[in-house]
């Protein structure tokens, strides 16, 4: 009888693969938003007076 015929276990792949993306995509989107709460404070320097350059001059040959 092929009713009660043993027939071989098959492990889906499809399935596993869509929950492997999903862990990826939420562990970057994790790791992306703890990014800023790890810096630093910095200040940078600023200048009281600055002198503007001339353009440069361009020549044609």
């Amino acid at each position: 009888m092929k009713y009660f015929e043993a027939r071989k276990a098959r492990i889906e792949i499809i399935p596993m693969i869509d929950i492997m993306f999903f862990m990826l995509v939420f562990f970057i989107m994790i790791t992306l938003h703890m990014i800023p709460n790890a810096g630093l404070r910095t200040q940078l320097p600023s200048a009281a007076s600055a002198q503007s350059l001339p353009p440069p001059k361009v020549y044609r040959a």
